[in-house]
């Protein structure tokens, strides 16, 4: 059995984010704000709080790595953002992994 290639056409990428698009704006037409239409998409599941966050703990532990202030050590890092966003130093380096 010949494995499916799983690429896609530059067309199908461009009908794939129209689609999205216009699933987007049909879900949250009728948020007040950013904010409310980032909870609309989180109640109905087509946002992952999980993923937000760990994009978030990455986006700021990339910062810091490209200008890192006081010369904290990378452990103090870890214990900093594992503060902040309430998980456990482990999952913090899990997360971080390849940066």
């Amino acid at each position: 059995m010949q494995k499916k290639d799983s690429r896609l056409l530059a067309s199908e990428v461009k009908e794939l984010e129209d689609a999205l698009m216009e699933t987007l704006v049909e879900e949250t037409k009728d948020a007040l704000s950013l904010q409310h239409a980032m909870l609309i998409l989180i109640q109905k599941g087509l946002v992952k709080t999980d993923v937000i966050r760990n994009n978030s703990i990455r986006n700021e532990y990339i910062a810091y790595m490209k200008n890192p202030l006081n010369n904290i050590k990378t452990m103090d890092l870890y214990t900093h953002l594992a503060a902040r966003y309430d998980l456990s130093q482990n999952h913090i380096r899990t997360i971080c992994k390849g940066y």
